[in-house]
């Protein structure tokens, strides 16, 4: 393969093997590939000018050997030698989430997405759990929240990447600060417990802590999703619930955690 930067990482076996499997199956597209064209003087080091360009219509390869023709006939339409051209490919994972995939035919493993490095509120969280640390993404999804509101990212990186699995929100955990409240946990318990469904009650250092069960745990697939779910849906309940208990200077954090389908 050409010796340029992609920001991408050789997929391990597992992961070769499902996005093999995906392929033969009729799991995949490309939509479009990246054309590598040497610039540079006989006298100079060789430099490649990369270019991506869109198909205009998606290609559905039904087999890795159409996937490998399908390469080496843009190779040929545009006169290059052979691995100048990566196709650009999306696999299906789950309901929800795609894996993006990099392919060329002298370099026959496959690469995962070329990775730009920040947090984007539109990138799958499955691919932002891959590349970054959930203190990050937490961060990046409180950046669009009142401080009131946190966020627990449990779902964690995995190998091989999951094919049935979803992430979801079915938790919150009601947070109270022990030393401003005049009442009993046991009094805080009765109370919350009559507005949610509370799962456990402990008190953490200063703080009393209610694991709740959301009524119904919500799907997410990117941190514009999660900030919608907490800001617009479950937390202005939540609020207003504890209000009706006399119960004030609450803060609350959201659990985003692995469905297994």
């Amino acid at each position: 393969m050409l010796n340029v930067s992609l920001k991408a990482r050789a997929a391990q076996p597992s992961e070769k093997a499902i996005i093999i499997n995906q392929i033969q199956s009729g799991f995949s597209t490309i939509y479009s590939y990246l054309l590598f064209q040497e610039t540079s003087s006989p006298m100079s080091a060789p430099q490649y000018l990369k270019t991506e360009i869109d198909l205009p219509v998606p290609y559905n390869p039904v087999s890795m050997e159409d996937t490998m023709n399908y390469v080496s006939q843009l190779e040929k339409d545009h006169g290059v030698e052979p691995g100048n051209i990566v196709v650009v490919g999306s696999i299906s994972l789950s309901d929800l989430y795609d894996r993006d995939v990099l392919i060329n035919r002298s370099y026959p493993e496959m690469l995962a997405a070329a990775f730009e490095q920040s947090v984007d509120d539109e990138d799958c969280l499955f691919e932002l759990i891959e590349r970054f640390e959930t203190g990050q993404i937490e961060a990046k999804i409180q950046s669009h929240l009142s401080p009131i509101y946190s966020v627990s990212m449990n779902a964690k990186k995995e190998t091989p990447w999951p094919l049935k699995q979803l992430l979801f929100m079915p938790h919150y955990e009601i947070l109270l600060p022990v030393q401003s409240q005049t009442v009993s946990l046991e009094d805080f318990s009765s109370r919350i417990s009559q507005e949610f469904d509370v799962l456990s009650s402990e008190t953490v250092g200063d703080q009393m802590r209610f694991y709740c069960a959301a009524e119904e745990g919500q799907y997410v697939s990117t941190v514009l999703d999660v900030v919608y779910i907490v800001d617009k849906m479950y937390g202005p309940d939540i609020r207003l619930r504890l209000a009706h208990q006399g119960i004030i200077g609450a803060s609350i954090c959201f659990h985003i955690d692995v469905l297994y389908c």
